[in-house]
């Protein structure tokens, strides 16, 4: 009996690391699949603080909006 409960932890350990957390936005609603980050000046001017995940869309539209015209880059991460 001992035995299947460690199995089922250890089964359960493994699958966590293989598991993707999967978000989605707070606007519009959509998957957010790509991982991407903004400056906090950027997410407090473009008032987002109390909103949480948006998708690249909806923080464009936002930046837009508001007069700005964003340029996303690609970058290699370690």
């Amino acid at each position: 009996m001992r035995m299947v409960w460690w199995l089922r932890r250890l089964f359960k350990r493994e699958l966590a690391k293989h598991t993707c957390v999967i978000e989605y936005c707070h606007i519009c609603g959509a998957q957010v699949g790509q991982v991407w980050w903004a400056d906090d000046e950027l997410w407090v001017d473009f008032g987002c603080l109390p909103i949480g995940i948006l998708c690249i869309r909806c923080f464009d539209q936002r930046a837009f909006e508001r007069g700005y015209l964003l340029r996303w880059r690609p970058e290699i991460c370690p």
